[in-house]
């Protein structure tokens, strides 16, 4: 759990501080870990269940968002953001519509641009 926090930690300052691509690789660290959730983690927020899928996709989306603010790297972009909505599409065909958790992946997937606009 500490490695976890030390990445998701890290890679928040190393946005405020003005370093996207130690950010992304400090993502990506946490995105192999949760690859490997056998389970839903419970959101402390709202008490919804957060599975694999969608926390990869929301993931997925962060990169995007970076990698859009970085010179060059528009097709980055557009790449993260497909992997965001092709991850986002795997949770909703595992979630029961009506559920907190279907109404999030669907509002997070939402807010995936198309491409890398």
């Amino acid at each position: 759990w500490h490695d976890e926090m030390k990445d998701k930690v890290g890679a928040h300052l190393a946005l405020q501080e003005g370093r996207p691509s130690d950010a992304i690789e400090l993502f990506r660290k946490h995105m192999v870990r949760v690859a490997a959730w056998e389970a839903p983690v419970v959101n402390p927020e709202n008490g919804a269940k957060m599975t694999r899928e969608a926390v990869l996709g929301f993931n997925e989306k962060r990169l995007g968002d970076i990698y859009i603010g970085m010179d060059g790297h528009a097709a980055d972009a557009g790449a993260a953001y497909a992997r965001a909505r092709d991850w986002y599409q795997k949770a909703l065909a595992d979630l029961e519509p009506g559920t907190i958790e279907f109404k999030s992946a669907t509002d997070e997937l939402s807010r995936v641009p198309v491409g890398g606009q």
